[in-house]
């Protein structure tokens, strides 16, 4: 098949069917994860009318609050997934850029922790709101992060083969500039050369279907060894 924009047709139709698949995903686990929530309140209160020791009480009553948190988060984050698969949620007026930011790194960050990598992030000044599609912005949002999140295990791997130490870490700054909200990525290179290439061309792909998003709406995406930039209209 032939490229469109630079992206391999096969490539578009295997994003479009993940997409499908998410949403209808996320819509089917919501119905479990509800029952598991009232079933986790039910015995709560089960306990509390029992005749149980209070220490016994206590020791069941913490597990059972710790299922019902686990079950609100994964209820919270499968909301994201839907928001993300479904092109036509509408977000508020009112939301922000690092709203929609705060939203994609609350299920990203853990890619990077399971991982092993330390990721911190900084936000200067009050972003301002975007007249853009949102949804292409949390999708850039998404796409940057993974490249950051494959560049710093690429660069682990490849000082780990050596035996050579290295930290992995990355910074997220999130600021103003001249009108226009811009996220920075930075992360170490240690010992590896500045000039070298460490990500796979196809692991890419995704970064090259955001830069070609953001050029759409005015918006520029810069990548340099150990750093990517993007500058949001």
């Amino acid at each position: 098949m032939q490229d469109v924009d630079g992206l391999p047709q096969e490539e578009l139709l295997h994003l479009d069917s993940l997409r499908q698949i998410f949403g209808g995903f996320s819509h089917e686990m919501a119905q479990p994860l509800n029952a598991i929530m009232i079933a986790s309140q039910v015995i709560q209160l089960k306990v509390q009318r029992s005749s149980l020791p209070d220490e016994e009480k206590r020791f069941f009553e913490k597990r059972l609050d710790i299922v019902s948190s686990q079950v609100q988060r994964a209820t919270h984050m499968l909301e994201s997934l839907r928001s993300f698969s479904d092109e036509g949620t509408c977000y508020p007026e009112e939301t922000t850029i690092r709203e929609i930011f705060q939203r994609v790194f609350e299920f990203m960050r853990t890619q990077f922790l399971k991982r092993g990598i330390d990721i911190s992030v900084d936000c200067y000044g009050n972003l301002p709101r975007s007249q853009n599609d949102l949804h292409i912005i949390a999708n850039v949002f998404v796409q940057v992060l993974a490249y950051a999140r494959d560049s710093v295990e690429a660069i682990a791997q490849w000082h780990e083969r050596r035996s050579a130490p290295y930290e992995k870490a990355a910074t997220v700054r999130l600021s103003e500039n001249h009108g226009a909200s811009a996220m920075e990525i930075e992360w170490a290179l240690g010992n590896f050369p500045a000039d070298g290439t460490v990500i796979d061309p196809k692991s890419r792909m995704g970064l090259v279907a955001a830069d070609l998003a953001l050029q759409a709406i005015g918006g520029v995406l810069h990548t340099s060894a150990g750093r990517v930039v993007t500058r949001i209209p």
